[in-house]
């Protein structure tokens, strides 16, 4: 049987657009395994389905677009997500520097 606090990662994603938020001025204040918030933007211009990443309220990123659709269809489900930096390495390729890893909470009996 499975640990009650087991995470699994069902999908890991680098975090895209980092260079152009918030991410590289609180870069140093990231560790891997913190938690991040996901937060659709159906209003977005560029597209309906982005999510946001914040860390403590801060827009660090988006969701790549290849892997938002899924993720906002379990979003919209109620599904209960966590997302976790799982690399945290700010002298790597931009589109590198930050992976997110998101797993679906199971209740335990």
């Amino acid at each position: 049987s499975l640990a009650r606090d087991a995470e699994i990662y069902f999908m890991v994603f680098p975090v895209a657009g980092y260079a152009f938020h918030e991410g590289p001025r609180i870069i140093d204040g990231l560790r891997k395994g913190q938690e991040v918030t996901l937060v659709p933007e159906p209003h977005n211009g560029f597209d309906p389905r982005a999510i946001r990443i914040e860390v403590h309220g801060r827009h660090i990123g988006y969701v790549p677009r290849s892997e938002n659709r899924p993720l906002g269809r379990l979003l919209a489900q109620g599904a209960e997500l966590r997302a976790r930096l799982i690399r945290v390495q700010p002298e790597a390729e931009k589109w590198e520097v930050l992976r997110v890893g998101v797993s679906l909470r199971m209740r335990g009996d």
